[in-house]
């Protein structure tokens, strides 16, 4: 593909679909997915290229990826342009057509796009892979979808998974799989008489269900758990520009229990993260600023040490 057929099917791209919204890359000299040379969303991009080469101790051409909900391609084109053998599954038809532009244009035979449902994703079709990607996905889900989805990515991972996710914040609404009851927050997608093409352009929100359900940390942190992964990390450095307070970036590890020395292996059951739960601060420094409020006449460079440590 030359630099003017590259134009002409970017422009044809965007009469047909509309302009790139979530992802801009340089194709040419002066000639981006988008009108501007401003990056989108670059810094979430670098947090998981660094979690998966950090936590898989391994180069990034050397791993197999799978990107679920892919949207525009950014990440799936981003590993796949560090050399990972990339499998991105994303639903709509306008979104799959930009990240085969930018396929074609970079030469990435290592990036395979499929249109598909993620909720029909299986390991017999697709087989392992070292890093499952799951961003901006779950919170677009019902509650048995969610589950269901949590089931297949650890099914499909044979190291990590990455789960960049809204959380709900006041746990009232419960779905329960079996035994095992999850919390979490309703959250309208679309109006009940929205048709399936209307749904279809409505790009920041769900293909087919009208509520989506938020699950809460402490829930999500179980539902990990409860599907196979040995430990769950949450991502912090590198920091992403867009972080809000319910907003959480969750590495989830698959690895072998271990169990401790001298105790019956399996013998208690795990503990699982209460919905509720008051955090407590250290017995000690409790104790230090009632002393020091006790003794108004103590050495004022030790009040002023206090106040500065303190930010009282």
């Amino acid at each position: 593909m030359d630099l003017e057929e590259l134009t002409r099917r970017r422009q044809a791209i965007i009469d047909r679909h509309g302009p790139w919204i979530y992802y801009n890359v340089e194709l040419a000299s002066g000639v981006y997915t988008m009108d501007t040379a401003t990056p989108v969303q670059a810094r979430r991009v670098q947090r998981v290229l660094q979690v998966a080469s950090d936590v898989t101790c391994k180069p990034l051409d050397a791993l197999r990826v799978l990107d679920l909900g892919s949207h525009e391609g950014k990440f799936a084109v981003e590993f796949a342009r560090h050399g990972a053998d990339v499998v991105a599954v994303e639903v709509r038809a306008a979104h799959v057509e930009k990240a085969r532009l930018v396929r074609d244009w970079f030469e990435l035979d290592n990036l395979e796009l499929v249109q598909d449902d993620v909720r029909s994703i299986a390991a017999e079709w697709h087989g392992s892979f070292d890093v499952v990607l799951c961003l901006g996905l779950l919170y677009h889900l019902g509650a048995a979808d969610g589950v269901d989805l949590m089931r297949r990515v650890s099914e499909l991972c044979r190291r990590v998974a990455i789960i960049d996710t809204q959380i709900g914040l006041s746990g009232r609404a419960r779905h329960r799989s079996g035994a095992i009851e999850y919390r979490g927050s309703l959250y309208r997608e679309h109006l009940e008489d929205t048709t399936s093409a209307e749904r279809e352009g409505i790009t920041g929100a769900s293909i087919d269900n009208p509520v989506s359900f938020w699950f809460t940390r402490p829930s999500l942190c179980n539902l990990l758990a409860d599907v196979g992964f040995s430990s769950v990390y949450e991502g912090l450095n590198p920091p992403a520009t867009l972080a809000k307070r319910d907003r959480r970036t969750l590495v989830a590890m698959k690895g072998k229990p271990v169990d401790v020395m001298g105790l019956p292996p399996g013998g208690s059951a795990p503990e699982r993260w209460p919905e509720r739960r008051r955090a407590r601060a250290y017995s000690d420094q409790r104790r230090l600023r009632q002393f020091l409020l006790r003794h108004p006449g103590l050495d004022r460079r030790a009040r002023r040490q206090w106040r500065r440590l303190t930010g009282r």
